[in-house]
């Protein structure tokens, strides 16, 4: 049996944790407003920043799954068939490529 003041102690630590993430979360949403004030899309940019955290196994995932999408969502709405292929293509192409130079610079 652990004492009363161990109790203590690990529900201090754990209220002590607690209270810093609520003040991250400020920080992160400060910063994000911040970001939005000089132009940028608040909630394009928070995309991005969780594109750029995952890991790549998760992040090819993602991005087929968003291929996926383009490609039924341009099959819905009609004719636009080959410009949804031609756009996939161009993004493939586009990602293709911006890995090499990110994998360049790192």
């Amino acid at each position: 049996m652990t004492s009363n003041s161990d109790l203590k102690r690990r529900t201090l630590e754990i209220i002590k944790r607690h209270e810093a993430v609520e003040e991250a979360k400020e920080d992160l949403k400060a910063a994000y407003d911040a970001a939005e004030s000089v132009g940028f899309t608040k909630a394009a940019l928070k995309r991005a920043v969780k594109k750029h955290r995952m890991t790549p196994e998760k992040r090819a995932k993602l991005e087929q799954a968003e291929q996926d999408e383009q490609l039924y969502l341009f099959e819905i709405e009609g004719p636009r068939i080959e410009m949804a292929k031609t756009i996939t293509e161009a993004s493939v192409a586009y990602l293709h490529q911006s890995r090499k130079i990110r994998s360049a610079a790192e």
